[in-house]
């Protein structure tokens, strides 16, 4: 059966399975507490309101669509298929989120401000939107981003003061306002440090989107130019010496200068 709040307070406190089913949310506020027994939320639809995930299990959904609200409580939430943002407000996942599917913020602002792990999936901040991380994520350790996929066409923000020195994940800055943040407000480049795409990294940057290294750089996996963007390798390449370019791929359809 299908759970569908509008209005009020409503407390779940029995045993639930949704799976091919759903929940959704237009106002007011659905709890699950530590008397439920809760596996899967089933398609997941949240307009307005709070949901407050408190049952003390790890809760799963096969999809998240949001247009505002806010998702909270100490359970982790793990969504396998796609987490979408519409709308032009804000919505605000606030508990620990697993992402194996894609967060497209196709409007609006989505913040997830809990611990983020990004395992295989991809996460994409749509032209002219924010996706803004503020608590933790996973992926993102001593300088280093590994697994899943960074799509930026909007802003968006990760959750540390930290560069990203060495990209061994896939990042893509795709158009002029593609930008790509170390904090949750500012403007301060986290790629401003990047010196390091390793082997199992990929870097793009396309559709008018131009980069350049501040500093000597080393490719082990792929990079890639596309048309009407330029990539400026500003100071040294250690895969180029003596006119001789080894390691990693370059695929060039716009412009890549050497150093």
């Amino acid at each position: 059966s299908n759970v569908a709040v509008t209005s009020d307070t409503t407390t779940m406190n029995g045993t639930y399975n949704l799976a091919g089913s759903s929940t959704t949310l237009s106002g007011g506020n659905l709890t699950f507490n530590a008397a439920a027994t809760l596996g899967n939320l089933g398609a997941l639809s949240i307009s307005s309101g709070t949901l407050a995930l408190n049952s003390g299990e790890a809760i799963s959904a096969p999809s998240l669509t949001l247009s505002g609200g806010t998702i909270t409580g100490s359970d982790s939430l793990t969504v396998t298929g796609p987490t979408t943002k519409t709308g032009a407000g804000t919505a605000t996942i606030a508990t620990p989120f697993t992402n194996t599917g894609t967060v497209d913020v196709q409007a609006g602002t989505l913040t997830l401000s809990g611990s983020v792990n990004n395992t295989g999936g991809t996460l994409k901040a749509g032209a002219g939107t924010t996706l803004t991380m503020s608590g933790s994520l996973g992926n993102f350790s001593a300088g280093t981003l590994t697994g899943g996929t960074y799509n930026v066409l909007g802003t968006m923000r990760l959750p540390t003061t930290s560069n990203i020195v060495t990209n061994a994940a896939t990042i893509i800055l795709d158009g002029a306002g593609a930008n790509l943040y170390n904090a949750t407000s500012g403007t301060t480049d986290a790629l401003a440090g990047f010196t390091t795409n390793a082997a199992t990294g990929s870097f793009t940057v396309q559709n008018g989107r131009n980069f350049t290294t501040a500093g000597g750089f080393s490719n082990a996996g792929t990079l890639t130019v596309g048309s009407g963007s330029t990539l400026t390798l500003s100071d040294s390449l250690t895969n180029f010496s003596a006119g001789t370019l080894t390691g990693g791929t370059y695929n060039v359809l716009g412009t890549m200068r050497l150093p």
